[in-house]
């Protein structure tokens, strides 16, 4: 499973239109407040930095 988190600017018209856009290509969309993604998005790099760790550990 792969995750892109994308910041929108200009409103929550512009968005539903990003966001329709997404599921008509047929991805998932969540939204979340800025300081919801900016806990998910420390979370996720954390992850991503003990994966790098543990992968190069000897």
């Amino acid at each position: 499973m792969h995750y892109r988190f994308v910041e929108v600017e200009g409103g929550e018209d512009e968005l539903e239109r990003v966001a329709n856009e997404w599921r008509a290509k047929g991805y998932e969309t969540k939204e979340y407040d800025i300081a919801r993604f900016e806990e998910i998005r420390g979370a996720y790099l954390k992850a991503l930095d003990r994966r790098d760790q543990a992968g190069s550990a000897p």
